[in-house]
């Protein structure tokens, strides 16, 4: 079975602590991850050593078979980092940090797993610290199906309404809305700017709407890309009250360690948010997760705020 895993400090998270516990990887499937204890830093140059000592932890019960799938996997990622890297000292232990196995894994024989002899199952040792508890695995998106509506002038949109509520909303009537070719309701009526039939809330006059699309739409948030600035993505959350999405500042950059991403105010330019002032609040993410209830959950640094101007 092919475990995939999510590398994490090894990819220049902020080294702002010191002798700290870092989370490395991640595999999603098997619910297992990998820490380095008591470290300076999570950049290669403060724990490259030939040797190192490795924590696996597993949120679901423990499975020798996934440990023979992950380790390696883990293995690799390590000595990209660090060539000297030739030996792993690693244990596993379970949510609530009881060992289940531990042992040694090297280099030369593909980090493959050889556990000790015996299988120790104890809490550890009273004098040394506790593990702390495995992170949870990333929330999911809510999937709840967007409710459609039709104007008088049979254009569409598309929002979440409450059962509850008896309020009316009759978006027609308005110069600068139009439908597209597959009849969705496109333009501004203000304070509204829609993109595919989305409404869209606070988003400043000059946005390049016509460079936008829609990626993904719940009733928690909605993630807008953009042509003009491709692996960049606006993340903005459902206001429940005037039924609209509402731009509030963040956005996801893709980027990878050691790599420059653009920078906010070119993005700010790009995206046309220059004439908000709102201040953009950007992360640096591996991977936007659109499946995710925080689409940008996987971060690897914050970028500096800017007010768009």
């Amino acid at each position: 079975m092919k475990v995939w895993i999510w590398p994490l400090c090894l990819l220049g998270l902020s080294s702002a602590a010191w002798g700290q516990d870092y989370r490395i990887a991640w595999s999603p499937s098997t619910k297992q991850a990998a820490y380095l204890d008591d470290v300076k830093s999570p950049l290669a140059s403060s724990w490259c050593a030939p040797a190192l000592p490795l924590r696996v932890v597993s949120q679901k019960k423990f499975d020798a078979a996934a440990l023979e799938d992950f380790l390696p996997a883990v293995g690799e990622l390590m000595h990209k980092e660090c060539r000297r890297l030739i030996t792993l000292h690693w244990q596993a232990v379970d949510a609530k940090g009881q060992l289940q196995q531990k042992g040694t894994a090297l280099s030369k024989n593909g980090w493959k797993v050889v556990a000790d002899q015996e299988k120790t199952i104890v809490l550890a040792p009273e004098n040394t610290a506790p593990a702390p508890a495995a992170l949870p695995s990333p929330e999911m998106a809510d999937t709840t199906p967007v409710s459609v509506f039709d104007t008088p002038d049979a254009c569409h949109f598309r929002t979440y309404w409450g059962n509850a509520s008896s309020a009316q909303f009759f978006p027609s009537g308005q110069k600068m809305l139009h439908c597209d070719t597959q009849k969705w309701l496109n333009g501004s009526a203000e304070p509204l700017l829609y993109v595919s039939g989305y409404p869209l809330l606070d988003l400043p006059a000059d946005a390049q709407q016509k460079m936008m699309s829609v990626v993904s739409a719940n009733n928690q948030r909605l993630i807008l890309a953009n042509a003009a600035a491709s692996n960049s993505w606006l993340i903005l959350p459902f206001d429940s009250a005037v039924r609209a999405w509402r731009f509030k500042g963040k956005m996801a950059i893709q980027g990878q360690a050691g790599t420059d991403s653009p920078s906010l105010k070119t993005l700010s330019q790009q995206w046309g948010l220059t004439g908000t002032s709102i201040p953009l609040n950007a992360v640096t993410v591996e991977k936007l997760h659109p499946e995710w209830r925080n689409p940008a959950a996987d971060t690897l640094a914050k970028a500096d705020s800017t007010d768009g101007k």
